[in-house]
């Protein structure tokens, strides 16, 4: 055997030896006895007279349960003093919740822990000890390490003080009830496989599994579609708080836009409730600490929509610091409707899902593509060439429409000239068309209506020249056809299909050239069409 092995044998001999000594350490300071306890923490909590406020904190915050289960909790338990601004008869469930968990952490975390070492929070803040285990989150230990059968207790001489963090204002504050009524509905449990462990249990010596759950809120949670981690200490946002004044006056001005149809009128108004609440909520939060964003040329909410005049919505505000951001309270939400909830609608002719089936026997098309920097602007830089099977037919596209609101919008469709396909030297441009357009939308009574326009000057393309077309002006749309963030986030749980989302709003694009006309060659029966665009009036 060679020196070097040698030395290898030697130092895992004193790692062993090592670990062996840690590990009796750490049984001695726990179970000289070698019993095992058979009190829960809840038990040590209720039963201890200094302890007596805590513990019904933890009755009003429905903890006693969690406390006395098998899995392994650690409680750094406020003494009485400590609590002694508390008012038990007034605090609410909610509020008695926040102060306990900001107390409980998960797995045993004896003094001996090396001090800086992050202990992750029930409450999900994180803390630590310091002088030596004698000092937790900065709060001097009274008595330290006491076992229980489903962990270890210590207690505090002061209570472990902390900033809210976004969500856990949302849930304190009164004054904001309204928003925390609504994302409230979102909150549920759910199983952390990753973070739950399994054990043998020394009484029946069978395999059992300690499952751990954790929350979850789609509406900010959900993979892609989520606002944002709001109630996460390992995240940093910058919110906009709506009081129940500045909730209330935004329902009013946003609710008619998500006015919608079902024969059920419950369902029907049921859907406008959450949609408008969604509108609210959706361009309420911001990624990173801004301390001044009325400042800033423009920002970016986590929805995401783009804020083109931050010092409208955030001017004349004061901040206060939250554990994971900044809230900004708002008496008056400032939005900008064509910025947030009432957005432009653009849609891309030449996509093959933005379009009904064709007819094939008068109708058709080609997608092109050109290169970036052209003479034109085109969209994704493709549009869509629309032409006759054969030269006595007028062909025609159906686009579809999502998403449109109830009220009024005006409808452009830009179309491309023949010359961005080039022309042989010497060629007169004379490839233009005159055009009809049939709009098909849902009626107060959710019937299909239909709306034409055809026959003027104005709807005719240019042989040399991109033309952004207004086929309609200030077109009311009585209902709205809208399918919301919730609804989406549901379809990528695999709790909706594509198949369920039916769009109602249709914009029919066809030529309108008589027999005529095309052999005077006035018009021929081609066009190039890049979108769609249906713009919001400002509201």
């Amino acid at each position: 055997m060679t020196k070097y092995n040698n030395y290898i044998i030697l130092a895992l001999l004193l790692i062993g030896l090592f670990s062996y000594s840690c590990k009796d350490d750490y049984n001695d300071h726990y179970d000289r006895s070698g019993a095992l306890p058979e009190e829960s923490l809840y038990d040590l909590i209720k039963s201890d007279p200094d302890l007596s406020t805590y513990a019904r904190l933890i009755e009003i915050g429905s903890y006693q349960d969690t406390l006395s289960a098998t899995q392994t909790y650690t409680v750094w338990a406020p003494e009485n003093s400590a609590l002694s601004d508390v008012d038990l008869n007034t605090i609410t469930e909610v509020q008695a919740r926040l102060i306990v968990s900001n107390h409980i952490a998960r797995f045993n975390n004896s003094t001996t822990t090396p001090d800086g070492k992050p202990i992750r929070m029930e409450n999900r803040k994180i803390y630590t000890y310091s002088g030596a285990g004698t000092a937790f989150a900065g709060v001097e230990i009274n008595r330290h390490d006491i076992l229980a059968k489903n962990g270890l207790l210590h207690t505090l001489k002061e209570q472990i003080q902390f900033h809210y963090n976004l969500y856990e204002y949302i849930k304190a504050v009164p004054g904001v009830s309204k928003l925390r009524d609504f994302v409230s509905r979102f909150d549920e449990e759910i199983f952390d496989e990753d973070a739950s462990t399994s054990y043998i249990d020394p009484v029946t010596n069978q395999l059992m599994y300690d499952s751990v759950m954790i929350f979850y809120n789609r509406l900010f949670d959900a993979p892609l579609l989520g606002l944002g981690y709001i109630h996460s200490e390992d995240s940093i946002y910058t919110m906009l708080m709506p009081t129940n004044e500045a909730w209330d006056a935004a329902y009013a001005r946003i609710s008619p836009s998500f006015k919608a149809y079902n024969a059920n009128q419950r369902i029907a108004d049921s859907i406008t409730e959450v949609q408008t609440s969604l509108a609210i909520v959706n361009d309420l939060i911001y990624r990173k600490f801004i301390p001044n964003p009325a400042a800033q040329d423009s920002l970016i909410s986590t929805s995401p929509s783009v804020i083109h005049n931050p010092d409208v919505l955030f001017g004349g505000l004061t901040s206060e610091t939250a554990s994971n951001g900044l809230i900004f309270s708002i008496n008056d939400l400032r939005y900008d409707n064509r910025d947030t909830w009432d957005k432009f609608v653009e849609v891309e002719c030449e996509n093959v899902e933005n379009r009904l089936p064709l007819n094939t026997q008068t109708t058709s098309v080609t997608t092109r593509e050109v290169a970036a920097g052209g003479e034109y602007f085109v969209s994704g830089l493709r549009y869509l060439e629309v032409s006759p099977v054969n030269p006595g037919t007028n062909p025609e596209v159906t686009i579809q429409i999502p998403n449109v609101l109830a009220g009024k919008y005006d409808i452009y469709v830009e179309f491309l000239p023949g010359t961005i396909d080039g022309l042989p030297e010497g060629a007169v441009p004379t490839d233009c068309t005159k055009l009809q357009f049939v709009l098909t939308y849902a009626n107060a009574k959710g019937a299909d209506a239909f709306s034409i326009a055809r026959g003027t000057k104005n709807l005719i393309t240019s042989p040399t020249e991109k033309v952004r077309m207004k086929v309609f002006s200030d077109f009311s749309f009585p209902i709205s056809n809208y399918y919301d963030r919730i609804w989406m986030i549901d379809l990528q749980a695999g709790l909706h299909s594509l198949t369920g989302m039916k769009v109602r709003t249709l914009l029919k694009i066809q030529t309108d050239v008589s027999n005529a006309e095309l052999n005077a060659n006035t018009y021929t029966r081609k066009f190039r069409v890049d979108r769609v665009i249906f713009e919001p009036v400002v509201k």
